[in-house]
């Protein structure tokens, strides 16, 4: 069975992100500069606020994003992998996603070229693609 990848929708109450934890066991943060939002991804995707401070959250070695020249993304698990060059000076960033023999590219638009990162979740079960003015989440075929 062919599945596609499944957009999942999202609300988060921020002007400028900068960054999140990749995903694991259908869980992860996003930050910015004032505010962590857990984000829980089962039948239903939830967005909670936490206590959390940013900054804190952006010093672990799971955190991906802005200023984070040591980022770990998730580029590749079992048949999964993800590709992508960000040009900070382009209108928007070719993302490459393969499972097997299936490929999908997206033009993710880039809005202030200070950073970028896609990563899979610790499974391979969902695709984050982020930059500071937006975030969008996919589930993926596996």
């Amino acid at each position: 069975m062919d599945r596609t990848l499944e957009n999942l929708p999202l609300s988060i109450p921020s002007e400028r992100l900068i960054g999140f934890t990749v995903p694991a066991d259908n869980r992860f943060l996003v930050c910015d500069h004032n505010e962590v939002w857990e984000l829980i991804t089962g039948v239903s995707t939830s967005v909670d606020e936490t206590d959390f401070v940013p900054y804190k959250v952006a010093e672990q070695p799971d955190f991906v994003g802005w200023g984070k020249e040591d980022a770990a993304p998730v580029l590749k698990i079992g048949d999964s992998n993800i590709s992508y060059n960000f040009d900070p000076k382009a209108a928007a960033v070719q993302v490459r996603y393969e499972y097997g023999a299936n490929h999908y590219l997206f033009d993710f638009p880039t809005l202030s070229g200070d950073w970028f990162c896609a990563s899979l979740s610790r499974d391979g079960n969902l695709l984050v693609l982020a930059e500071p003015y937006q975030i969008r989440l996919y589930r993926t075929p596996l």
